[in-house]
């Protein structure tokens, strides 16, 4: 049961992340309303878009689950269950035209990391990784490199 539940969060993360980046590609190397945020970083409309985007994907999929995102602040909901969301990561990087920014979302089940989702619109690659089963690179599996990576002695 617990297993089918990750796996389902994942899927919807991953639709989520993708839906995301289709908003975000309207929005780039356009004129875009943005303001300061405590701290000094910025926010767009974009930035918002985005995050609603995948709000919307949550609701729709888990209502109940618990949300924490970086515009939209945290969302009480199911304690167990608790989403992590930046819209846009990479602000800096999408004001100024340069190509080099992603969604991100993660899946946490009673506080442990289970789900995590990077997707760069600009590449159309999508990165999921599950809690138990790996990693993905658009459906495909993923593995890590067996060999130390640097230059060899």
């Amino acid at each position: 049961m617990m297993r089918a539940a990750i796996a389902s969060r994942r899927e919807t993360a991953e639709a989520a992340a993708i839906a995301a980046g289709r908003a975000l590609a309207g929005f780039f190397r356009k004129p875009l309303r943005s303001r300061t945020k405590r701290g000094g970083s910025m926010v767009t409309e974009a930035d918002h878009a985005a995050e609603a985007v995948v709000r919307g994907h949550i609701a729709g999929a888990f209502p109940g689950d618990s949300i924490l995102a970086e515009e939209g602040g945290f969302r009480l909901g199911d304690p167990a269950w608790c989403w992590t969301l930046d819209g846009l990561d990479g602000t800096q990087n999408f004001i100024a035209g340069v190509p080099f920014f992603a969604v991100g979302i993660a899946v946490l089940a009673d506080g442990a990391p289970v789900v995590a989702v990077i997707h760069d619109p600009m590449r159309g690659e999508t990165y999921a990784a599950e809690r138990g089963r790996g990693a993905w690179r658009n459906g495909a599996p993923i593995h890590v490199k067996s060999e130390p990576l640097g230059p060899r002695r």
